[in-house]
């Protein structure tokens, strides 16, 4: 995935497609808007698009994976729209769709 480069050159209108080790927790299990996303309902890659850390992790994990992946310097969208985008994510996983969302 290299969405730095699309959003540096200014590309407006981009189509994303991740894959993970394990599914999104469903929106029974995990509500976004009141719990912070834990290594057990979400994979720490899309979370980190929007600045979102993991809660929970040990010191070693995280410190781990910012080295390995420096995720902490890939923040390009708002916090604010982290939430609506894994409701959106979970209402289409919720409807058998799998996890697919549009965002604006």
């Amino acid at each position: 995935l290299y969405l730095s480069g699309l959003l540096q050159r200014g590309v407006t209108d981009i189509a994303m497609f991740m894959n993970f080790e394990y599914p999104l927790s469903d929106s029974d299990v995990w509500d976004p808007a009141t719990s912070p996303p834990t290594d057990d309902v979400i994979q720490e890659d899309l979370n980190t698009f929007f600045g979102v850390p993991i809660a929970n992790r040990s010191i070693e994990t995280q410190a781990a994976d910012n080295r390995s992946w420096h995720y902490w310097d890939n923040q390009f969208f708002p916090q604010e729209d982290f939430v609506p985008l894994i409701q959106a994510l979970q209402a289409s996983q919720d409807a058998g769709l799998g996890g697919v969302a549009t965002m604006e």
